[in-house]
């Protein structure tokens, strides 16, 4: 679409999957952070053709080519979490339900946490029981800290937890 995002690692990919109560059935969605500092998203449906750029963010919201996690909210959840450490250095998440407008960015940490644009992962914490018997609707967020400790922090039914310390 006319831009070239020129940067290490620059996006994150996420199949929806072949179930009806994911966000949109068999839709491809690809996050990145552009030349301007903006997270954008990218998709398609059904093997179609590419729709996009979709702004989430302002432009300077992260570093050119950021690292980003994406990470469905739950067993049988239509919501996709996304994760990126912006310009302040404070891990950020963005969210979407279905055919929902995008909500956030909010932070989950104080500014100066991680280096801005550091490696992140995001992952459901599976448990049995939870809800509908698949886990407690919980994701878990990992990042390095400014201070080398690898740091963790979660988003789920309750409130924001974290970041706190792996030792």
């Amino acid at each position: 679409r006319g831009e070239t995002v020129r940067a290490r690692k620059t996006f994150s990919i996420h199949r929806a999957g072949s179930r009806p109560d994911y966000r949109l059935d068999a839709q491809l969605d690809v996050f990145v952070v552009d030349n301007a500092g903006g997270v954008r998203a990218y998709w398609e449906r059904n093997a179609g053709v590419w729709q996009g750029p979709a702004g989430l963010t302002p432009q300077s919201y992260a570093p050119k080519g950021a690292d980003l996690s994406a990470m469905y909210h739950g067993a049988g959840s239509a919501q996709l979490d996304l994760f990126v450490v912006n310009s302040s250095g404070a891990v950020a998440g963005m969210w979407v339900s279905g055919a929902t407008p995008w909500i956030g960015p909010y932070a989950l940490s104080p500014n100066g946490v991680a280096v801005a644009g550091a490696k992140l992962s995001a992952t459901l914490q599976w448990s049995a029981g939870g809800v509908n018997g698949w886990g407690h609707d919980q994701v878990d967020w990992f990042v390095v800290g400014k201070n080398g400790l690898l740091l963790s922090g979660a988003i789920g039914a309750g409130p924001v937890f974290g970041p706190v310390p792996i030792r």
